[in-house]
């Protein structure tokens, strides 16, 4: 290479990296890093205060809750329940005729049952 090829080479590097720096810049500098959402949320507040709204706010009846306490009872130790024995029941013949339980009669009295 020439020494007029390399100061070209060098000058065209120069030129580049400082243009690549200063669009750089200028590319942080307009575009915006807060989101659409987040800058809608940063609306400045309004500075006057609702004198109307805390009259009407505070010329309310005052309710008061009522709240029914319970005191906990406190329990007896649990006691132990004996579990029930199975019962097993055998059926020594099956019959095609169902047979009376009772001899009872199913009418009812006039008077009820005393």
């Amino acid at each position: 290479m020439k020494r007029n090829d390399l100061i070209f080479v060098l000058a065209a590097t120069v030129i580049l990296v400082i243009a690549w720096i200063i669009f750089s810049i200028m590319q942080r500098l307009t575009t915006s890093t807060i989101s659409e959402t987040v800058n809608e949320q940063v609306i400045p507040i309004n500075g006057t205060f609702d004198t109307k709204t805390m009259n009407t706010l505070s010329s309310r009846l005052a309710v008061t809750p009522i709240q029914i306490l319970v005191a906990p009872t406190t329990a007896a130790a649990p006691t132990a329940v004996p579990t029930p024995t199975p019962v097993l029941v055998f059926i020594a013949s099956v019959s095609a005729t169902p047979t009376p339980l009772s001899t009872s009669s199913a009418t009812p009295t006039p008077g009820g049952t005393k």
